[in-house]
Order: structure tokens, then sequence, then C-alpha cells
């Protein structure tokens, strides 16, 4: 019995040495992962990466859950700019201490730092609850608007930036000045690139407010003059440039120069602009002159520099010659509306009428084509390349009621271009093509079967920019008109090269 006593005193004894030897054990493991850590984070103050990522490395040895060592093992990478890294140790951490707030924030500009705009912004949101004070917050969240080109939205934060911290005021100016420029909101954007010349004139931000400045100033000249002068083959010249009806297509080859002018003049005023043009369009064959098109074009529009919704509307008047011979007098109305919530990539949407009167005598009433139309269609434009090219795809609807029942029909249409830069510098690419399915409501009175036609087109240019005033464009262009009537069938190969300026 009194061994038993004995040995219970000695296990009792025994389990206070060890309880006594594991809180001195954790102690000393404490400040020494303590230590390391306060030797890791003046080691990153001072730029030692090397040595700051050993320190902290050091502390998880001693203390595997340390979330203070994840965090500043992410902030050394940051600093290093491994960003997927910092990532994975900043998410760590915050899994070990959820209340470590400030993991937010770095782990937003991590993300606006590999160009991750969703789940920066995503973080940045979780920041301002937690930091709603704290001007860099604003600034990234602005900055990630103005990366995903969703100029819009980075205005107030840009702003915001400036009221919680002065120190900060020109770069604020400048960067919203510089987004509401991309908007096309120009006196808004002078009035901040303006503050940041007076307050900042000779530093790299004042000298790039001052190239915007003229920019603006050359975006918002009243007037306006484009030209074009070009030469074109054609090896089925038709009149499709002012009508479609195949039965004016030649089946013969020709050359012929074509020119282009169009004057415009703008207003701003708010909430954004109204402009007027005229355009004039002359084509000149060498041998078909019969086939000679004059146009003219007297326009005027208003548009809104509203974002992200900005409704336009377009009314146009168009008178053609074919031959000297009056051809077609054509009125035109289009609003539109164009959607960039998700900015680069814009929707456009357009409802369009047309008032068409062909001023030629026709021998029956059936081939009358004057008459009424009806469009509605809708663009989505595709940024790529960082902006510099796009993606378009675009469907319309049309509805044509003529005079004469040969004329009657409807035409869905789908189209797809791409517009990219080229290797070469300064040049330029665009390939596209559409197709359109032309259904007639009445038999051809001549043929007495319901005509059906099936267009395809197909193109491509390339364009080479000389100067900011001058460019020369190459072009070929193939259509082949499918129809259930052999009559209308038709294909024809367009070439083409333009030189154009603008002033």
């Amino acid at each position: 019995m009194r061994l038993i006593k004995k040995l219970g005193l000695l296990g009792l004894i025994f389990s206070i040495c060890c309880l006594f030897s594991v809180c001195v054990f954790s102690a000393d493991s404490s400040l020494e992962a303590d230590k390391e850590l306060n030797a890791g984070i003046l080691l990153l103050k001072v730029g030692d990466y090397d040595e700051a990522l050993e320190k902290f490395l050091k502390v998880l040895d001693v203390d595997p859950i340390n979330a203070e060592a994840y965090y500043y093992l992410g902030m050394t990478y940051s600093q290093m700019e491994d960003f997927y890294k910092a990532i994975s140790y900043y998410q760590k951490a915050l899994i070990l201490n959820p209340q470590l707030t400030k993991i937010h924030f770095q782990l937003g500009v991590a993300y606006y730092q590999l160009k991750q705009y969703a789940n920066a912004l995503e973080s940045l949101s979780q920041a301002e609850k937690y930091s709603p004070e704290d001007a860099m917050v604003y600034y990234y969240q602005a900055s990630t608007y103005y990366g995903m080109k969703r100029y819009y939205k980075a205005v107030a934060p840009f702003k915001k930036v400036r009221e919680l911290d002065p120190a900060l005021t020109v770069l604020s100016y400048y960067w919203q000045g510089v987004s509401l420029f991309h908007q096309g909101l120009y006196n808004e954007a002078q009035f901040n690139l303006y503050q940041v010349k007076r307050l900042s004139s000779d530093s790299q931000l004042g000298k790039s407010a001052d190239e915007f400045l003229r920019a603006i100033e050359k975006q918002t000249k009243p007037l306006s003059l484009k030209a074009s002068l070009g030469v074109e083959y054609d090896d089925n010249v038709t009149l499709q440039s002012a009508d479609d009806d195949a039965s004016t297509v030649s089946d013969k080859e020709d050359e012929r120069a074509v020119v282009n002018l169009k004057l415009a003049h703008r207003t701003f005023v708010e909430p954004g602009e109204i402009g007027i043009s005229y355009s004039f369009y002359q084509s000149m064959h060498q041998d078909l002159t019969e086939y000679n098109v004059q146009g003219h074009t007297g326009s005027l529009y208003f548009a809104s520099n509203l974002r992200p919704f900005q409704p336009s509307v377009q009314y146009s008047y168009d008178y053609y010659f074919v031959d000297n011979d009056e051809y077609l007098a054509k009125h035109t109305l289009t609003p539109s509306l164009n959607i960039s919530v998700f900015s680069p990539n814009i929707t456009q949407v357009y409802f369009q009428y047309e008032n068409l009167n062909y001023l030629i005598d026709v021998e029956e009433d059936e081939y009358d084509r004057s008459g009424y139309a009806g469009a509605i269609g809708v663009s989505q434009y595709f940024s790529i390349i960082d902006g510099k090219g796009y993606i378009k795809l675009s469907g319309e609807y049309k509805n044509n009621d003529a005079q004469g029942d040969d004329w009657d029909y409807s035409e869905p249409k789908v189209r797809l271009s791409v517009y990219a830069p080229t290797p070469i510098d300064k040049m330029n690419v665009e390939i596209g093509g559409e197709q359109s399915y032309s259904n007639f409501n009445n038999e051809d009175s001549f043929y007495e079967q319901t005509r059906k036609d099936t267009t395809s087109s197909g193109w491509l240019e390339l364009i080479y920019k000389l100067n900011n005033n001058w460019s020369v464009a190459l072009n070929y262009k193939h259509i082949n008109n499918n129809s259930n009537i052999d009559f209308y069938e038709y294909k024809r190969n367009i070439t083409s090269l333009f030189l154009s300026c603008s002033f």
C-alpha cells in the first residue's frame, strides 16, 4: 500500500514537471517566434527580401499556425512582384485568422497587379468595409475599374482619394481627368487636368495632363474634314452603292475612281453633343459610265455622353444620281443606345426607319421599290489585345414594305468582323463576313414564284497609318448572291486602294 502511494506521488511529481516543461518550452517558442517575426519585418522594411523570407519561414518552423508570418510572407512576395505566391500566403493567413482584416487590401492589390480584376474588386470591397477612411483602398478600386476600361465607375473613387488624403490630390485629379477623357466628357476632363497643371505643371503627371489637354482640343474641334480618294477594280459592276436590285448587274468588269468627302460641325452641349454633316460620294468608271453613281448625304445627330447608357439619334437625307439621272431620295431616322456596363465590351442597340423614293420610271407597278423599311439590330463589341482591337458580332432584322409587290420582303442578317494590329508597326487589319437571308412575301410578277435569296460576303482590309492625319488602305471584298430564281444570282469581287485624310 505504501508502495502504491509512493508511486502515485512520483507520478504526480512527474506530471507537474512535464507540464512545467511544456509551459517553459511553449513560452520559449513564442518568444523565439516573435523575435524572428520582428527581425523579418525590419528586413522587409529595408528591402532585404531574401533574408526576410528566411526569418518568416523560421517562424513557421516554430509556430506553423502563425497567421502574421503568412501575412508577411505574402507582403514580401508582393514586394518581389511574385503575386501568385503572395496571394497564396495571404489566403492562408486569412484562413488562420479571419480577424486579420488588413489582408483584404493586400489581396486586392495583388489581384490588381495580376489583372484579375473581378477578384481585386471583391477583396477591395471587403477592405472598404474595414477601412472606409483609407484613401488607397479607393485608389486601387478606381484603378481596377480603369484597368477594366469601366471608366464611368472609376471617376467617383478617384475623387474620393483626394477627399481622404490631400497628399494624393494631384494623382487623384489626373486619373479622374483621364477617366473622364476616355468617356468623351471633355469639359469635365479639362477641369481636372487643368488642376494637375496648376498644382504640378513641371511634374511627369503635369506633362502628361498637358498631352491629354491637347488631345481634347483636337477632339473638340467644331469643324472636321475627312476625305478619301481611291481606285477600284470590280469584276461585275452593279449599282450596289445605291441599289441592290440584281437586274442592274452588268456581268462586266471595269475600273473606277472613287471620291468620298465629309464635312462636319459639332457643338458640345450638356449632356452631349449636336452635330451636322454633309457627305459627297462619286464613282467614275473607265468604260461603264452608265453605272457612275453620285451621292449627297446631309445628317443631323445628337449623342449623349451619359454612361453607362448612352442614347443617340440621327436623321439623314440621301440623294443619289446614276449616270447624271435622279435615282433615289431617302430619309433615315436611327435612334440607338450604347451600353457600356461591361466596358470595354460595348453593346449597341438600334432601330432604323427608312422612307425610300426611287426616282425612276417603272413599266409595271409591281416593280416599284419606293416605300418604307424598318430594321432593328444589336451589335456587340468585344475588346481584344489590351483595347487595341475588337471583335464585332451583330445581328439585324429588316422588313421592307414597298409599293410594288415584288419588293416586299423580310431579311435577317448576321455579321462578324475582327479588327486588330499586325506585327508591322502602324498597320492594322480587318477581316469579316456577313450573311443575309431575303425572304420575299409575294410571287415575283415575272417569274411567278416566291423569291428567296441568300447573300454572303467577306472582306479583308489592311490599313497603314502614315501619320496622325493620313492613312492608306488596301481592301478585297467578295459577294455571292444565291437565289432560287437564277436571274437574281450573281458573284462579285472588288479590289480597292484608298488614300484617306482627316483634319
